[in-house]
Parts: C-alpha cells; sequence; structure tokens
C-alpha cells in the first residue's frame, strides 16, 4: 500500500511481516492469520487513536474487535492461529510495552467486568482457544455485556450483589477466539443474533488449511526470531501514536463517502442486515490499523480503505457458512451435510448416501425427504428410478 514509515520501525509493513513470521510455520488460511494480525494491533491501541465525533457526527469509532475464527475441529488450526497473538502480546509485554491485561480463565460476566474493573486503564484482551468457554457461565448476561461494551461508551455501570453499584471509565475489549460451525448451530436465535452480538463481530469462516505441513525445522529460525523481535519493538512504537485519524486528502474522504451511498451486500441473506449494517464502521477502524501498520502520521488513504473493504468482504461473503445451522434443528444441520457429501462426490447414488448417514440417526423415509427438499431447491439434480442417482447441480 505504501506509506510513510516511522523512522523507528524496523519493519516496512507490520502486519506484512506479521504473516512473514506465521505463514510459512502454519497450516492456517491467509485470511486467519491476517486478522489475528489486526487483533494484535488493536489489542495494543487501546482507545488510543479514533475517528473524531465531528467527523462522524454523533459518536467517536475507536479500533477495537471482536473477531470469532470459525471452522471444524482440528482442521484449520484456529487455535494456533490465536495463540501466535497471544505469544506476541505477551512479548510485546515483557519487553516493556503499555501493558496489556489479558482477561485469563474468564467464563462469566462477573468476572470479566472484575478484570476489567482491576485494568488499569480498563483495557482488556480476551484469547480464547474456544469461545464456548468464554460464557459458558451466563451466556445471555455475558452477550449483553460484550454487546454494551463494544460501542466504546465512555462509561460502563452495573450492579452487583455482593458490592453494590459499579462502574468502569473509558473501557474496551479486543476479543479473538475460535469456535465450529456446530457450536454455532446449537446457540439460541435470541442471544446470539437477536440482541445485536452477532453484527458486532467477524466470525471468520474457513474450510480447509493453506497447506499441509507436519515439519518445520527446515525454516531459518534466526530469521523467524528476528522477525518476533521487529514486531515486538514495532509494537511498542505504534503505540505511541496518539490521537484523532484522518483523510491523506478530501478525494479519499469522498471516496469513501462514495462507497457508502452505493454499497450493497455481498449475500442476500436476512441473517446479515446486521452485519451489513455494521460495515462501514468495521471498515473505518481496520482503516486507521492498515494505517498503523505502515505509517504513524494518522492519516487513512484510498488503499487503506480498499484494503479493508476486501476484507470484509471476504468474511460477507462466506458469513452464511459460519451461520449455515444457527438455530437449526438437527435434521436440517445433517440435511447440509448431505448436501456437502453430495458437491464433494460431484454424484451419489441413494445406497452411497444412506451407507455414508445411517450413523446420523435417519430414517429412510427421512433421508429421502431431505434429499427431495434439495432437489427442490435446485442445488441437487436426481436421475434414475430404481437405482436413483443424485447430481450436485452448483446452483
Amino acid at each position: 500500500m505504501g506509506g510513510i514509515v516511522g523512522r523507528r520501525r524496523k519493519l516496512d509493513n507490520w502486519l506484512e511481516s506479521f504473516l512473514e513470521w506465521t505463514m510459512p510455520r502454519s497450516e492456517t488460511p491467509e485470511s486467519m492469520l491476517r486478522w489475528a494480525g489486526i487483533f494484535t494491533l488493536a489489542t495494543v491501541m487501546k482507545r488510543k487513536v479514533w475517528w473524531p465525533e465531528f467527523l462522524l457526527g454523533g459518536y467517536t469509532l475507536f479500533p477495537s474487535f471482536y473477531i470469532v475464527l470459525v471452522g471444524e475441529p482440528a482442521v484449520v488450526r484456529k487455535s494456533t492461529t490465536v495463540g501466535f497473538s497471544e505469544r506476541l502480546l505477551k512479548a510485546y509485554n515483557m519487553d516493556g510495552g503499555d501493558p496489556i491485561t489479558f482477561s485469563g480463565d474468564v467464563t462469566s460476566h462477573s468476572k470479566l467486568l472484575a478484570a476489567m474493573a482491576d485494568s488499569p486503564d480498563s483495557s482488556i484482551a480476551i484469547v480464547a482457544s474456544e469461545f464456548s468457554s468464554l460464557i459458558q457461565t451466563t451466556p445471555e448476561a455475558m452477550y449483553e455485556t460484550l454487546t454494551d461494551i463494544f460501542d466504546n461508551k465512555d462509561k460502563h455501570d452495573w450492579s452487583t450483589w455482593a458490592h453494590g453499584d459499579k462502574s468502569i471509565t473509558e473501557p474496551v475489549i479486543n476479543l479473538i477466539a475460535a469456535s465450529t460451525p456446530a457450536w454455532i448451530a446449537a446457540q439460541p436465535p435470541e442471544y446470539f443474533v437477536g440482541g445485536g452480538f452477532a453484527s458486532r463481530v467477524l466470525f471468520l469462516y474457513e474450510e480447509e488449511p493453506r497447506q499441509k505441513e507436519i515439519f518445520y525445522d527446515h525454516l531459518d529460525q534466526e530469521k523467524l526470531k528476528t522477525l518476533a523481535k521487529g514486531l515486538s519493538d514495532d509494537l511498542k512504537v505504534i503505540a505511541e501514536v496518539k490521537g484523532a485519524f484522518g483523510f491523506d486528502d478530501n478525494d479519499t474522504k469522498e471516496y469513501i463517502r462514495s462507497w457508502y451511498k452505493s454499497a450493497k451486500p455481498q449475500i442476500d441473506d436476512p441473517r446479515q442486515k446486521g452485519y451489513f449494517g455494521r460495515k462501514h464502521a468495521h471498515a473505518l477502524k481496520l482503516s486507521i490499523l492498515l494505517s498503523l501498520a505502515e505509517r504513524d502520521d494518522r492519516k487513512v488513504t484510498k488503499e487503506h480503505f480498499d484494503e479493508a473493504i476486501k476484507m470484509l468482504d471476504y468474511i460477507e461473503i462466506k458469513l452464511s457458512k459460519a451461520f449455515s445451522s444457527l438455530g437449526a434443528n438437527p435434521f436440517a444441520i445433517i440435511m447440509g451435510e448431505i448436501l456437502e457429501y453430495i458437491k464433494e462426490k460431484k454424484k451419489a447414488s441413494l445406497r452411497d448416501i444412506a451407507g455414508r448417514f445411517y450413523k446420523g440417526g435417519l430414517t429412510l423415509e427421512q433421508l429421502k425427504s431431505a434429499l427431495a427438499f434439495l432437489c427442490t431447491t435446485g442445488k441437487v439434480k436426481a436421475s434414475g428410478i430404481e437405482d436413483i442417482t443424485y447430481k450436485y447441480t452448483g446452483e
């Protein structure tokens, strides 16, 4: 993207260097690693930089993010990705950076609020290899708390039985966690979508690893150590940037205004209305961090905004798969698995499909009903009479 590199920095672009540090030694898709880098930058910046209220009309926008990496267990290495960010932030703490407070093993909203109250600047980083562990004790209250704090209010008030009314001044949470489609499917929609929590979260869904590699001893370990040190050192320089952000010129502001007026959803899915309604805010936040990755002058360019939209479009296109079974019954979930099986095989006989899914508890009539429904949607086409074959159409 080009830009003004801080003279004290060791790296030309912090985010690209983060990818250079993580990609060679991971099977994780690049998209997940890139967002892990964004989480790391957001965590360090806390509320130090922002889009000012006079520009946005009625609110100040800080670049905090909730990021949930979604994929099947042990496939896209979600926990490994989360671990890269955590390791780097802990190194940043040890190297004398502006201290990051981690949430630790928080499992309820009361523990989360207590941890934030104990933080010297009311900021906290949530790094969770399993998102389910974070909300398992008080799910409804946790969703409400995360939703409320995400909006960057100047103060968060709450009450406790033991200590009465309490408040946190200028709270900020940055969150990265891992989850699975099956866990999302099991969540009550009224908790997950109805309250607006999902529209504030970037759910990044991936199906396949980027590469298959079990050994990494061929890599240049000294180069990786040098990169890690450079990333940690440059985080300290980046964290010194403070103040309101603006544009490199008026053309950039008008370019973003034009995008906002003409933007349309990438996917026609009612469950994504909340996400699309906040997409411009996500894009402005992300633009700040993409700028900080390479320059210190608090200016966003067209290139930063274009890259932000590209990253968010990618999430939006895949979001339907992450939410495909939200609130669905088990029969609907298995039907989705049947479709994926036929898609992978290109075509499959009724005998093959029955043999593959008999352990799912489906009766033959339920299986035939599921296949008939898939044929009705146009996604699958049946041929034959006695030996029926089902072909994936790609529609």
